[in-house]
């Protein structure tokens, strides 16, 4: 230990920082996972505009693969079959129920529940939907993962 100004004491750490190329492959395996993960995951802005979804939650629900794909703006509150597939409200066959879930992650609570979703294809069904606030680790910018089985 080393006395420093005032009589506090400092001590020296040595850490060692990842090897870029190790953080790399660690990234690319972890998206090989998610894109093979029977289970449908999607990521939308605070807005509840599609950013990316994984090929589970596209077969089911449809839309864009990622944000840049989609086409136009989108609301939830329009009737067009792109707003359907690119909006977290829209999934929502009960769109109150869809509102009130945003609204609770928005103000960082997670929140589960059991809640009948439109489908890409056929009629609704009822998936248990998990949803939780995250930060984009690209952007820094507050995102809703969603998960639903």
């Amino acid at each position: 230990a080393i006395r420093i100004d005032g009589g506090r004491v400092a001590a020296l750490c040595e850490t060692e920082l990842p090897n870029n190329t190790d953080f790399k492959n660690a990234a690319v395996r972890g998206l090989e996972i998610l894109r093979y993960l029977p289970m449908a995951v999607s990521q939308f802005d605070i807005e509840g505009k599609l950013a990316y979804q994984n090929p589970e939650a596209m077969g089911l629900f449809g839309g864009a693969e990622k944000e840049e794909e989609a086409k136009k703006e989108t609301k939830p509150e329009e009737d067009s079959d792109e707003a359907k597939l690119n909006h977290f409200l829209a999934r929502f066959v009960d769109k109150k129920l869809g509102q009130y879930a945003l609204d609770q992650v928005v103000q960082g609570r997670d929140y589960s529940v059991e809640a009948e979703q439109h489908m890409a294809k056929g009629d609704p069904k009822t998936f248990s939907v998990s949803i939780r606030h995250s930060l984009d680790p690209v952007t820094s910018k507050p995102i809703v993962l969603y998960s639903a089985r």
